[in-house]
């Protein structure tokens, strides 16, 4: 579907609008009429150069005629005209592209929060493992998910909710290495998928600098503190599919959880990020 208002601005701020007066005409296939989108000629219309242009979906009709003398001749109309044909055909080109790209982009980002979705994590993925067999070492997979995520959408509403992600999605997308991927996968998780290292052990690091990324209070939501759960698994010691390791790193996620609970249930014992081992 064509935007007139746009193609109507393009048209009008281009340099032969300033030489020539110019209408232009779609063909409705219901009326059988022709209608007129725009259009800068003036007076008496006898003297133009009329021109029917066949498109896929449309039919447009162009006319044009030179602003500054009456003495052009129709072979400088024609070619004109012919300008005129081809500005249109690459505008209607540019936005079919324009179109494109924004439709392929909703198939891979998570329409809310802008990060990657279930379907570019897996086309990063692949890109990891490739590189990963070619130098013969692994990368690690961090499982993130919000800690009482659903009850801020019962109690203040999804409204707030739908902030709440995307405020955490922003800090998450800026605080991990460029070199690394960060996914909305759910409702409240997201997948991080750390850049290709020699490294085996979980990367505890990295764990707690998010954790206390996430837990900063949002000051536009009335400094509403959240905290997340964390697990990990390592390529190729907890698998190769990205399944395997999702699975792997879900498992200590709730482990991780489940600590919390009992750490908010007996606050006087002492706690640290878990550590994963196997």
């Amino acid at each position: 579907m064509i935007n007139f208002s746009d193609l109507t601005k393009f048209l009008s701020n281009h340099s032969y609008a300033k030489d020539y007066e110019v209408e232009w005409h779609i063909f409705n296939s219901d009326s059988g009429q022709t209608e007129s989108i725009f259009s800068t000629l003036k007076g008496d219309t006898e003297k133009y150069t009329f021109k029917k242009v066949n498109l896929p979906s449309e039919t447009w009709y162009i006319g044009t005629r030179e602003k500054q003398t009456s003495s052009s001749t129709n072979i400088i109309m024609l070619d004109v005209t012919g300008i005129l044909v081809a500005l249109l055909i690459a505008y209607l080109v540019n936005r079919l592209l324009v179109s494109h790209k924004n439709n392929r982009d909703l198939a891979l980002y998570d329409h809310l929060t802008n990060l990657p979705n279930r379907r570019l994590l897996n086309d990063r993925f692949r890109q990891l493992v490739a590189q990963a067999k070619r130098q013969q070492i692994g990368f690690h997979l961090i499982y993130i998910d919000l800690n009482n995520f659903k009850q801020v959408n019962d109690t203040q509403g999804h409204n707030v909710g739908d902030k709440v992600l995307q405020e955490i999605s922003h800090r998450l997308q800026h605080h991990v290495r460029a070199s690394d991927t960060i996914a909305r996968i759910g409702g409240d998780e997201f997948i991080v998928l750390s850049e290709i290292t020699d490294s085996r052990p979980p990367p505890s690091d990295m764990i707690e600098k998010l954790a206390e990324i996430i837990k900063e209070p949002i000051h536009n939501l009335n400094n509403l503190e959240m905290k997340a759960s964390f697990g990990s698994a390592h390529y190729s010691t907890h698998g190769t599919t990205l399944t395997e390791l999702m699975h792997h790193a879900d498992r200590h996620m709730y482990i991780d959880k489940q600590r919390q609970k009992e750490k908010l249930a007996q606050p006087d014992q002492s706690y640290n990020i878990i550590k994963l081992t196997s």
